[in-house]
């Protein structure tokens, strides 16, 4: 059994298609898990077609013994549109522990997806949050797989 439905995976895309202008963000001191979803989702928007302009990873600070990912030099540390369509949260549903909270008054819409099963405390339009599964980044490639 998919731990992820058809139904779930359909809504998901349908909320990144329907948007032109991305904020992608994370908890704070972002591990290696956090890091690299954020850099797949923006890998997977930009491999839909998604304008590379319109699409901000934000992350305030993170550790430099991350330098040798690729993609790093993507994330930004502060958001440089006044607007997003979506803001994507990953890695983290606890407005406390989020890195930047400000983009999500500036967002349309807000996703979650997230392994840590906590109550979000704040208010999302989309959430995936599945704690039987070991990371974020396989939720992500549960969704983005053919």
């Amino acid at each position: 059994m998919d731990i992820i439905s058809n139904e779930d995976i359909q809504i998901l895309n349908e909320a990144i298609k329907s948007a032109n202008t991305f904020c992608i963000i994370t908890h704070r001191h972002p591990d290696l898990d956090a890091i690299c979803s954020c850099l797949a989702v923006y890998r997977y928007l930009s491999f839909i077609g998604k304008e590379a302009n319109y699409i901000e990873i934000i992350i305030n600070k993170y550790n430099s013994k991350f330098n040798f990912i690729k993609g790093i030099e993507l994330i930004k540390s502060t958001p440089s549109l006044l607007k997003y369509d979506l803001a994507i949260i990953l890695d983290c549903s606890s407005r406390e522990i989020l890195d930047t909270n400000k983009v999500l008054n500036i967002s349309e819409k807000i996703l979650c997806i997230d392994h840590h099963y906590t109550t979000t405390n704040f208010q999302t339009d989309y959430s995936l949050l599945l704690s039987n599964v070991p990371s974020c980044t396989y939720i992500l490639y549960k969704i983005f797989s053919p």
